[in-house]
């Protein structure tokens, strides 16, 4: 008869791993305890520790990029927005920023590309939805 291989989740592996290394628990008792050997303990510990530096950088920065790289560019990527805005440049514009860069009055319609534009209040390109 064969025998199925028990898994454990990601929540009950943090909890063995924490009476264990917090608790103090010996680990004879924890193998015993859910019938497993100390080798997997012990993976599941490197596993934990080499992963611990991706989970702390990200700790407390919540919504910020993690990296400095990552929020030069974000901020790279808005002033080129700005600019692109500032200096009618709308097809460098997402549609949806377009419209609401029009909307704010921050860009005006050009004339040579919308010839039907009778002022830019009425611009077709800019009054869909």
């Amino acid at each position: 008869m064969a025998t199925t291989r028990r898994h454990f989740g990601a929540d009950q592996k943090a909890a063995i791993l924490k009476r264990y290394l917090v608790e103090k628990v010996p680990l004879s008792d924890l193998c015993d305890e859910y019938g497993i050997q100390p080798n997997q303990v012990y993976q599941w510990q490197a596993a934990l520790f080499e992963n611990a530096s991706s989970v702390l950088e990200r700790a407390g920065r919540r919504g910020r990029p993690a990296t400095v790289a990552e929020r030069r560019l974000q901020h790279l990527e808005e002033q080129l927005r700005l600019k692109e805005a500032k200096s009618g440049r709308v097809g460098a514009l997402h549609p949806r920023e377009a419209r609401a860069a029009f909307a704010a009055g921050a860009i005006a319609c050009v004339q040579s590309t919308h010839p039907t534009c009778s002022d830019d209040s009425t611009c077709p390109v800019f009054s869909r939805g």
